[in-house]
């Protein structure tokens, strides 16, 4: 092993530093040994051969030193260094000291500061220093040579070092993404989860909603199968209805060429259904056209009036028309009829009041345009509510009819006669003064005289009581002039009847005597108001023996102005 050493560079050195060390210390003591040798030659070698009774050299080394007599030069010699080195035992100390602290010095910087400064930096690569610098060791030996290994072997674990790093960044940012991925993959998964399980939900829903319309479906089906053959019923009865309509129905496509032609069309137009199939119908058609043609009654070869109606169909997959012509012959007379009624008094003929006042208004105005006079003549049959009370409505009608009759026969065609109500009648006439006014209400009077009705055995007669107005002079409104009128005829009433008035402008009538429509306005608002009073009068028997109450007599009172003085005006409109 220490060939081995020594074969080494370090242990060159070692070597040669303890040799040199050596050679330094026996070339220290030679050189002492001579300089004694020198300086003290004589005087050694003299003691050394002199007899114990010659007097002592110089020397401090006594003869007592060496040897109470002399022997021979070797053991003098020897007992002369032990002499010696007891007298230099401090110089030899203190050269071996020098020489171990040399030894000790060069050792240390040769082996133990270096090796200490390799040992350091391991301690702190293993205790995971970031430092990863090179070792500066000097020299040209194993140790040197294993500094340089070391920093190879840092400059390789710098290099894996950054590697190493390189690797955990690419780690540390493939592990971020795996995380990132890991949880937008567990995101996914739980939105996954929770599209299952809302699929799932929706599943379960549409599969219970396709159940329910299956059975739908299928209850449909059977709906559809009964509606199918109901259809074919209501097609059969449909073609029947159409058949055996009273209208006359007929299918054309949009140029007019007949398609279908039902029974009564036949009896309209008076042609067979095979001649016409296939023919022009000889009508221009628009969809939405509601016209009135002339039609021909077959059976009784009359003419008439039909409505056509012209629609949209579909006729063999086809845009077509339908036409239906209704017969209203009979609906246009009956309209006719209500138009007449509707300006007509139903019992005697004459213009009713809202027709009267029309025709009244357009004379009027005809008159003030051309600054022309008329007349207005009001007159009620007296007594007449005694003749309905004893003989009936029905002879009362009669009475009425036969007055309507003579004065329609009487008058001008230029005049108009019209009943208001009752037996309340009006003349209009036109282009009349006062002179023709008067003297067409005495014959009035005269005619109504020489009315008699036979009831019963009876001749019944009444009389009137006539009132007469002139427009303009007497008002230039209907409403004015018709209550000036009936005023004038109230008056003639009072007059003793059957007698005419004429309409004094200076006396103002009473509104409630004016208008019958009025006195019953009042009457209605006495009844809201409770302003009529229930008296009940006893009847009292003075035949018989007991002599007493048999039964009561009811009596309405109302205390009102307009009546305090005429109350057979609110008896009548009562």
């Amino acid at each position: 092993m220490l060939r081995q050493f020594f074969r080494t560079r370090l242990g060159a050195r070692i070597f040669f530093l303890v040799l040199a060390c050596f050679l330094l210390l026996t070339g220290g003591l030679v050189t002492h040994t001579y300089w004694v040798s020198k300086r003290f030659a004589p005087e050694l070698l003299t003691g050394l051969f002199s007899s114990p009774a010659s007097p002592a050299p110089p020397l401090s080394i006594t003869a007592d030193a060496i040897g109470k007599e002399t022997v021979t030069a070797p053991w003098a010699l020897r007992n002369y260094f032990v002499a010696l080195a007891k007298e230099y035992m401090f110089v030899i100390v203190v050269s071996g000291c020098f020489t171990f602290f040399a030894v000790l010095f060069f050792f240390r910087r040769l082996v133990t500061d270096r090796i200490q400064t390799i040992s350091s930096h391991f301690q702190e690569l293993t205790a995971g220093a970031a430092d990863l610098s090179p070792l500066a060791v000097g020299g040209d030996d194993e140790i040197s040579d294993l500094a340089i290994s070391f920093n190879r072997l840092l400059e390789r674990l710098a290099s894996l070092k950054t590697r190493l790093e390189e690797e955990v960044e690419r780690t540390s940012a493939v592990n971020r993404e795996l995380e990132t991925e890991i949880g937008e993959r567990r995101v996914a998964e739980a939105r996954l989860k929770e599209l299952n399980e809302t699929l799932e939900a929706r599943v379960a829903e549409r599969t219970a909603t396709l159940s329910a319309t299956l059975e739908q479906l299928q209850q449909e089906t059977l709906e559809r199968h009964k509606a199918s053959q109901d259809l074919d019923r209501v097609r059969k009865c449909f073609h029947g209805a159409v058949e055996n309509s009273k209208d006359a129905i007929i299918v054309t496509d949009h140029e007019g060429i007949v398609h279908y032609f039902n029974p009564q069309a036949e009896k309209i137009f008076g042609v067979e259904r095979q001649k016409m199939l296939g023919v022009h119908l000889g009508i221009p058609l628009t969809a939405g056209d509601s016209v009135e043609i002339d039609i021909l009654h077959s059976a009784a070869g009359t003419a008439g009036i039909g409505d056509m109606q012209v629609s949209e169909t579909f006729w063999d997959d086809r845009d077509a028309y339908l036409i239906t012509i209704r017969d209203i012959t009979e609906r246009k007379r009956f309209e006719k009829s209500l138009a007449r009624l509707a300006g007509h008094d139903h019992l005697t003929g004459l213009f009713n009041r809202r027709r009267f006042e029309e025709l009244f208004q357009r004379e009027l105005d005809r008159a003030l345009r051309y600054k022309d006079s008329g007349a207005l003549i009001w007159f009620d049959l007296d007594n007449f509510k005694e003749i309905n009370d004893y003989y009936g409505h029905r002879t009362g009608d009669e009475f009425l009819v036969h007055v309507a009759q003579l004065l329609q026969h009487r008058l001008r065609e230029t005049d108009i006669l019209a009943r208001f109500g009752g037996d309340e009648f009006v003349i209009l006439l036109s282009r009349a003064d006062m002179e023709q006014a008067t003297g067409v209400a005495a014959q009035l009077l005269s005619h109504i005289n020489s009315v008699v009705v036979e009831s019963g055995g009876d001749a019944i007669r009444t009389t009137a009581s006539v009132g007469v107005v002139l427009f303009s002079d007497h008002g230039a409104a209907i409403e004015e002039l018709l209550a000036r009128a009936d005023a004038a005829m109230y008056q003639a009433k009072q007059n003793g009847r059957n007698c005419y008035v004429v309409h004094d402008p200076s006396i103002q009538p009473v509104s409630g005597e004016r208008s019958g429509l009025m006195i019953a306005d009042m009457i209605r608002n006495g009844l809201e108001n409770r302003l009529f009073e229930l008296y009940l009068q006893p009847i009292f028997c003075t035949a018989g023996d007991d002599g007493g109450q048999s039964s009561y007599e009811v009596l309405l009172r109302w205390e009102h102005y307009a009546f305090l003085e005429r109350r057979f005006a609110f008896s009548r409109v009562a």
